[in-house]
């Protein structure tokens, strides 16, 4: 089975293969690119690339595009071509088996097809993309993407290949009202919102309750008291990040999903260099960007605590 990143734009879920997404960036500064690129509604410049951007629902269903302004963009990255889908908001990570339309077309019409497979997903339709076409197609347009100083050379002060970042994972990045968190993106399953949580009376504040996903029911926590808050309060807006160790699953109360970021291993610096005794609870790696702070989340920590066992059916760490 493959894992794919699911997102969802205008009410219409669409995915892509996990090892493709770069990253998610917010930008309102698209510009025009005049390529014959169908989809395309402008560029942008990301890690000193050119990248055009591609409406999901004009390119996946073939519909008008509605104009919008801030836009989140998944910047893709497929055999070293960049190129950037819009979204409105992040799903989850799933692994699905596939019986895709283009098993059963022949090697030439495969190649001609921006759409991979079309597959049933929650109760709805899942388009899936192939970054392999698209990276083509942007190919044959953009003979480079690298941007070059007015002499025409590299302009390699600014350029910072990610190999030369050293190893990195990938978190899925959300907020709870002005902290930032990330989560392993191999732990996250999906992200739901406007689910009930039925309250469980004398339990400690992290657990608000129980959700009702699809017929299992998991435990609800909220961290932000944990992490130096007070207690959320919960509404339909409120994000559930469903999140799985071991053979137990949880949802994560949040403000805000943000999307997926590379972080880079090198840069994790230890939490006690920042925060107090009790934020480090559930923390296990403060992470420096030019505009914020990200907490990294242990999820393994979270799940071993001692009251959740009988929700979660964890058992503690031997000593």
């Amino acid at each position: 089975m493959t894992e794919y990143f699911i997102y969802e734009k205008e009410n219409k879920n669409f995915a892509l293969p996990v090892t493709s997404v770069l990253e998610i960036v917010e930008t309102d500064q698209i510009e025009d690119l005049s390529l014959d690129l169908y989809g395309c509604v402008g560029g942008i410049v990301n890690r000193q690339k050119l990248v055009p951007v591609f409406d999901s629902v004009t390119l996946g269903l073939k519909q008008k595009i509605n104009e919008t302004g801030i836009t989140t963009i998944i910047i893709v990255l497929c055999d070293d071509v960049a190129f950037g889908l819009t979204m409105d908001n992040f799903v989850g990570v799933d692994k699905l088996t596939t019986r895709s339309k283009i098993n059963e077309l022949n090697d030439e019409e495969k190649e001609n097809d921006v759409v991979s497979a079309v597959v049933g997903y929650q109760k709805s339709t899942l388009t899936i993309f192939s970054p392999e076409y698209i990276s083509k197609k942007v190919l044959e347009k953009i003979d480079e993407q690298t941007l070059t100083t007015e002499q025409g050379e590299l302009e390699g002060d600014l350029l910072e290949p990610t190999s030369h970042k050293g190893p990195f994972n990938q978190f899925l990045c959300i907020s709870i009202e002005n902290i930032n968190l990330a989560i392993p993106i191999e732990q996250v399953r999906e992200v739901i919102e406007e689910y009930e949580v039925t309250p469980i009376f004398n339990v400690p504040d992290i657990l608000r309750g129980l959700i009702n996903l699809r017929g299992n029911v998991i435990a609800c926590l909220d961290i932000s008291k944990e992490i130096g808050l007070q207690k959320k309060s919960l509404s339909m807006t409120t994000k559930f990040i469903i999140i799985s160790f071991k053979d137990s699953t949880i949802a994560l109360c949040a403000d805000v999903v943000h999307g997926i970021n590379d972080l880079y291993l090198h840069k994790i610096q230890k939490p006690d260099s920042v925060l107090d005794e009790r934020q480090q609870e559930f923390v296990q790696g403060i992470y420096e960007e030019v505009d914020k702070t990200l907490l990294l989340l242990s999820v393994s920590d979270i799940f071993e605590t001692e009251y959740l066992q009988e929700f979660t059916d964890m058992k503690p760490m031997s000593q």
